[in-house]
């Protein structure tokens, strides 16, 4: 009697952990396989402060609908940052209990007929893409000279090219966007973000050092 009452407290605990998990773009999770508290971000959903109950608090993320979560180590989408593409049970010692800020960027959804956006029902209307001129900009000299890079809104740049590979010393980002910088391809390396505004410079520790990117844009 007392084997079936134990296992039936197991199972009713497992039960809660797995109801916990909710479908959303970007999902926080305070423990590892997706378990806990959740925490979810809608498409384009940007928290520039996780609060007391979230901040260096997240274990496991759930990311879908092709979107991107970006984790900030620290407020204001500043710090180091790790960008997460895919429901990933557990973030791993470096990032583990560390994201204080984040952001979920998805792709447009495709518009129905008549041209109108399609509604999401658990978000709310989703925001058409941004204009083509909306682009986050690298200059390969500072004060906005020399060669020029535009970087489409919501995209990623694993490889700058050998034209732009470690040659970046100005940028511009536009309303409504930040540009994230890394010191290696494939979005790897040291990383830097840059919120909307224009850099003359990027700084003796980022000029000439820049080899990926990536344009996020609400």
């Amino acid at each position: 009697m007392k084997t079936k009452i134990a296992t039936g407290v197991v199972l009713a605990a497992a039960w809660l952990f797995a109801s916990a998990q909710v479908y959303a773009d970007c999902t926080l999770y305070d423990y590892s396989a997706l378990r806990g508290d959740p925490r979810s971000l809608g498409a384009g959903e940007r928290l520039g402060n996780l609060g007391a109950r979230w901040d260096n608090r997240t274990s496991s993320v759930d990311v879908n609908n092709n979107c991107k979560l970006t984790l900030y180590s620290d407020a204001n989408f500043r710090g180091d940052s790790k960008v997460i593409n895919a429901s990933t049970h557990y973030l791993g010692s470096l990032w583990d209990n560390q994201a204080s800020s984040a952001m979920c960027t998805c792709p447009p959804p495709p518009p129905e007929a008549g041209g109108h956006h399609r509604r999401d029902n658990r978000h709310g209307w989703h925001r058409p893409p941004p204009p083509a001129f909306q682009a986050c900009r690298l200059y390969r000299e500072m004060d906005f000279g020399g060669g020029e890079l535009q970087l489409s809104p919501n995209n990623s740049y694993g490889d700058l090219g050998y034209g732009m590979n470690d040659q970046t010393s100005s940028v511009k980002v536009p309303v409504g966007c930040s540009l994230t910088v890394y010191s290696r391809d494939n979005l790897t390396g040291r990383s830097k973000v840059f919120l909307e505004g224009d850099y003359n410079f990027v700084g003796e520790h980022w000029n000439d050092r820049i080899s990926s990117a990536e344009c996020a844009c609400r």
